[in-house]
């Protein structure tokens, strides 16, 4: 188990990865957001300087895939928490965040990975 916290210090190292040319900032009122920008659309990473659902997700992934580690992981059990392969079951109403951090991962050096993750929604 692992808190959100630990995830957001993790992000960072994230968007160090990504090719500048595909990140933009855009204004909306007073917030700043870092996009990132694909060819299909843009995809919000941080919000006035707090990282996304979405860029949190890919985090996750990572950090499964044993890419980054977290510090303050709690073990659940004696099996370790690197994982060859993902099977993330959620609530369809979380689709939408879900569907956004393949896009972020496949921009960087790890999108091998996503070939080994499973999403299923009831």
């Amino acid at each position: 188990m692992a808190h959100e916290s630990e995830l957001a210090k993790i992000a960072e190292s994230l968007i160090k990865i990504i090719p500048q040319s595909s990140l933009i900032k855009e204004k909306f009122g007073k917030r700043e957001v870092l996009m990132l920008r694909n060819a299909e659309d843009k995809i919000g990473l941080m919000d006035s300087n707090k990282p996304t659902c979405s860029l949190l997700i890919a985090v996750w992934i990572l950090c499964r895939f044993g890419v980054y580690g977290i510090q303050k992981a709690r073990k659940l059990s004696d099996k370790g928490f690197e994982s060859n392969n993902l099977i993330t079951i959620l609530p369809e109403k979380y689709q939408s965040s879900e569907n956004k951090a393949p896009s972020i991962i496949e921009i960087t050096k790890y999108s091998n990975l996503l070939n080994k993750v499973e999403y299923k929604y009831f």
